[in-house]
């Protein structure tokens, strides 16, 4: 590092050649010109998706019974995560329901939303209860205060 003046006085000027994002002459890069010529690597992942595409919409023959019909690899991984999900397997249900909320098919109520309906339905439930079991109970009679 090269100073024009050491003394450190409040007017003196300083000059560097080279130091902190002052990299020397020689090396800096010309008016123009990149840093970076060839640039940044493209990613191949649009070309998967249009594969994943293709391999989807391929035509597979299926059977329903007697009847046998072609419908696409989609559509039968659909049916058969459907299905799974039908007969009770959680990984198939959890998948599923994951599927259809990401769609928007169902959607989750929010907190905030206004549950007047369901606690008036709560409310009338444990009221039901509760007269269920006071008429159940062997001394309703002697120990009601009503």
């Amino acid at each position: 590092m090269h100073n024009s003046d050491d003394n450190g006085t409040a007017g003196a000027k300083r000059r560097y050649d080279v130091g902190y994002k002052r990299p020397p002459r020689h090396s800096r890069f010309k008016p123009g010109q990149s840093g970076n010529p060839k640039g940044r690597r493209k990613k191949q992942r649009s070309e998967s998706r249009i594969d994943l595409l293709q391999v989807l919409n391929q035509p597979v023959l299926i059977r329903e019974g007697e009847r046998t019909r072609y419908i696409t690899k989609g559509e039968a991984c659909l049916q058969s995560l459907v299905n799974r999900a039908a007969t009770g397997d959680a990984k198939a249900s959890t998948t599923l329901l994951s599927l259809l909320l990401q769609l928007r098919i169902i959607q989750i109520p929010n907190e905030n939303e206004d549950h007047a309906d369901a606690r008036s339905l709560i409310e009338e439930d444990g009221r039901l209860l509760d007269d269920y079991f006071a008429h159940r109970r062997p001394d309703a009679g002697s120990n009601d205060g009503s």
